[in-house]
């Protein structure tokens, strides 16, 4: 789809709402076209923004580009949005953002699911991000000991981590590193597995990893990963491998148990960060936001079929248990 040319910008964006003056903006999704993960986010924004009068068609429209997990799709997509001038950019994911960081110097962004945005040097502060980008960022380091605990504690013969990425996202290295510290004193190994792009063998990967015994798994939240879910649970099955996901759609594809922050509820309170700059205030003002809503998710199916049910306590403390 090619984006229309942006109507001159008026001066007083609240002139401009006054006036009944269509607004525009673009929408980068860092997951595939179709998928129902990235649909349910999108229709997580388009409530957030009706909510607070945004209506499509009446006074805004919204159009979006699909990553699929591919960075050099993320690329020519900040290239062509900057180039259209949109009112203003909501972009979805690492890879996302820091493309639109390296061709856009004015145009507001508000991001959504990013991990570090300071230590990636996308804002200078949480509190102050200056400049013309806000949003909403994701995952403490810590929350990879959370993940760790959560599949030891399902089966507490493990011996040995992988732990499953892609290096170039530095976003997630916290994560990774948070693992590969707390592992050893609990008496794990742990080690890095990377999965970098679709057409990678990350089946014969994890299959390899498995054949040493008391092996598990950790799924970082890369926008391949989620892509891949559907391959990357199955490999998991064929190898007897317990492994934990970091959202809700790898265990409605089948997974073992997901731990993180609700996705949906980010994209709808993005909403109201959209409404503040286009009523006219300054992005670099808004302070970035944090998840605040964790969900647990087990799949009892998917236990079973590795031959270990989840014990009473994790049973209870589960958001919602799949039979």
């Amino acid at each position: 789809m090619i984006l229309r040319r942006a109507l001159p910008l008026l001066a007083l964006p609240s002139l401009a709402l006054a006036q009944g003056r269509m607004r525009r903006i673009a929408v980068i999704v860092s997951s595939a076209e179709g998928d129902p993960d990235a649909l349910g986010r999108a229709a997580a924004l388009r409530e957030g923004l009706r909510a607070l009068g945004w209506v499509e068609g009446r006074n805004i429209q919204i159009e979006y580009r699909w990553g699929a997990g591919d960075v050099a799709r993320a690329e020519a997509h900040a290239r062509e949005l900057v180039a259209s001038a949109p009112d203003l950019i909501v972009s979805n994911g690492t890879p996302q953002l820091a493309a639109l960081q390296r061709h856009n110097r004015a145009i507001p962004v508000v991001f959504v699911v990013v991990v570090d945005p300071v230590g990636a040097g996308f804002v200078r502060s949480m509190a102050r991000p200056g400049g013309h980008v806000t949003g909403f960022a994701t995952y403490e380091p810590e929350l990879g000991g959370k993940w760790l605990d959560l599949l030891r504690e399902y089966d507490t013969s493990l011996r040995r981590i992988a732990v499953l990425g892609d290096p170039e996202f530095r976003g997630f290295a916290g994560l990774a590193d948070h693992v590969l510290a707390r592992a050893p004193r609990l008496g794990l190994a742990a080690e890095n597995l990377t999965f970098h792009a679709p057409a990678e063998p990350v089946e014969t990967r994890l299959a390899a990893f498995a054949q040493g015994g008391g092996g598990g798994m950790i799924v970082l939240p890369t926008a391949l990963n989620l892509l891949a879910r559907a391959r990357l649970i199955a490999a998991a099955e064929a190898a007897g491998m317990p492994a934990i996901y970091p959202f809700r759609p790898f265990v409605d594809s089948g997974g073992l148990m997901s731990y993180g922050f609700e996705p949906l509820d980010l994209f709808r309170r993005s909403a109201a960060y959209v409404d503040r700059i286009l009523r006219g205030e300054n992005p670099g003002d808004l302070p970035v936001q944090l998840p605040t809503r964790f969900e647990f998710f087990i799949n009892r199916r998917a236990a079973r079929a590795l031959g270990r049910d989840f014990s009473d306590m994790l049973l209870a403390r589960a958001d919602e248990v799949i039979e």
